[in-house]
């Protein structure tokens, strides 16, 4: 995939002349496919399984080691979200985050998910070294996580509310303040 492909795909989130940033690494394998008609971008890990999208076919709880995702999935008036996935040895992580729509701030939105991906980078960049697993699923109809420190200890949170930022603290304080 070209960086004009990985262009023409984020062009797609261009809502009322703001564009959505990804403040993520975009791995060098990805290529631009479709589910259900919306862009996605996939690893070859996450075409040969499918993307976690909403309502997908592969368990955002379990996704192999060395996936990757990334797309936009919507239908009707206000039910937009991009979802972000991604697994490796020591994290699975699936962000669906509300983005587009007729009752939405579009602005706002996109500046709540790049935020959201700022501190998500932040998180895996302080907690990394002291962290031997973390699932981070934040959804439609709740949020959950698990943290599994080297020294064995664990903790973990479910939760119907979508304060997302408030569960990056809570990782960080638990992974940085029990070792």
């Amino acid at each position: 995939m070209t960086k004009e492909d990985i262009k023409k795909f984020l062009e797609k989130f261009k809502q009322k002349d703001h564009a959505l940033e990804f403040p993520i690494e975009i791995p060098e394998d990805v290529e631009l496919s479709e589910y259900e008609g919306m862009p996605v971008l996939l690893n070859p890990i996450a075409k040969k399984v499918g993307p976690a999208a909403p309502f997908g076919k592969v368990n955002p709880r379990n996704l192999p080691n060395g996936y990757f995702c990334l797309g936009f999935w919507g239908h009707g008036i206000n039910s937009y979200r991009i979802y972000f996935a991604k697994a490796n040895e020591w994290e699975n992580i699936y962000l669906e985050m509300f983005y587009g729509g007729g009752y939405m701030d579009n602005k706002s939105s996109a500046d709540d998910i790049k935020e959201i991906m700022k501190k998500l980078i932040e998180l895996e960049k302080e907690i990394k070294e002291k962290t031997k697993k973390l699932h981070l699923l934040y959804r439609l109809g709740g949020t959950e996580w698990k943290i599994e420190l080297k020294n064995g200890k664990s903790k973990e949170s479910k939760f119907n509310f979508l304060n997302l930022n408030g569960y990056f603290e809570e990782i960080k304080k638990f992974a940085l303040t029990n070792n």
